[in-house]
This record gives C-alpha cells, structure tokens and sequence, in this order.
C-alpha cells in the first residue's frame, strides 16, 4: 500500500493525470481563454506513510507545463525527475531509467494537469462542497465529505480568491490522513497563456 501510494503520487505529480480542466474555447476559432493565468509554483505534498515530496510546476497554460520533483524523502534518486506536457506529448526524463515519452488519448478533449487537486472548480454546495470561514490572509476554504464504498472521505481545500488557485489541499478516509498539499511558492504571471 504504502509504495502504491507514492508511485501514485510520483505519477501524478511528474507523469501528469488526465482530468478535466475549465478551459473555455471559442467555437469557430483557435484562441483560447485560460481559466489560470500563467504561474509558477512550489508545492510540498506528504503521504500517508508521512513521506513527503517537494514538487515545481511552470504552468504556461493547460496545454504546457513542465513539473520538476525537487526532493523526495521516499526516493531520493529521483530528485531531478521532470514531466513536460506540451500539448501532444508527455515527455519524463528521469535521473535513473531515462526518457519515457507518453501521447495520452484525451477523447474528450480533457486537458492534462499535474495534480488533481490543481483542477478549476466552482466550490459549490450543488457540487457538494461547504464553505468554511477564510483562513488567517483571507483565502477562501471549503471542503467536502463523500461516502465511496463505505469509507468516508474528507477533502479540505483553500484557494486565492483572485487567482483561485489552491493554495492547500488536505484528504482523510475514515478520518486517517491520506496526504496534505501545501503551496510553499507561488508566482503568478501576468499576460495570456501561450501555447507551443
């Protein structure tokens, strides 16, 4: 269980996860509107085990970004690992087995993002999520709690309320923790996302 946890997270934090991202597109035309604007961003997400991973994301839009692992105190020889998304190809190069390169069918036209919980949502109570009081810099929180298969998960989240950006990300199942994110960098950019 344990080394599935952190292959998960590896694959999803370096690798890429395909999910539905808000990107709006104009019919008839090939501009798109961003739901994020460009942003660079540090992050440090611990696992179950306790185990934690440092993580860089350069988001240029949701058709590029490149991650780079930082640290890891799981699997310290893959420090240097990077995922390059560039709107056709996943491309991960990493320090031990190498490049490996990756052209995910999206059949929905879903846009690959780094993380799950880096994905736009609403926050809405139509959508399950109660609204919590803001944090101590006035960033919104919200959380949600579903029953899947008998277990109860509880996901806390609290976001920007200009860029809407998650900030921090904390999961329990049956109360036991499953991992926490915390956005130790951020730097958002200004002007449109460009594409490659």
């Amino acid at each position: 269980m344990l080394a599935r946890a952190a292959a998960v997270l590896t694959v999803a934090a370096i690798a890429g996860a395909v999910a539905a991202a808000s990107v709006h597109t104009r019919i008839g035309a090939t501009a798109r509107t961003e739901f994020y604007p460009p942003f660079r961003m540090v992050w440090v997400e611990e696992d179950a085990r306790g185990a934690t991973y440092t993580i860089e994301l350069m988001w240029r839009g949701s058709r590029s970004w490149t991650t780079v692992l930082r640290a890891s105190s799981a699997d310290p020889g893959a420090v240097g690992r990077t995922g390059n998304w560039d709107g056709r190809t996943l491309t991960s190069d990493d320090p031990v087995s190498g490049r490996s390169t990756y052209r995910p069918e999206l059949t929905v036209g879903a846009p690959l993002v780094p993380a799950q919980w880096l994905l736009a949502s609403r926050y809405s109570p139509d959508d399950g999520w109660e609204a919590l009081d803001p944090d101590e810099d006035g960033n919104e929180r919200f959380r949600k709690t579903e029953t899947q298969r008998g277990r109860e998960r509880t996901i806390t989240r609290t976001r920007d309320p200009d860029t809407w950006l998650v900030l921090a990300s904390t999961t329990t199942v049956d109360g036991d923790h499953l991992n926490t994110v915390r956005v130790v960098e951020l730097e958002v950019r200004p002007g449109p996302a460009r594409y490659p």
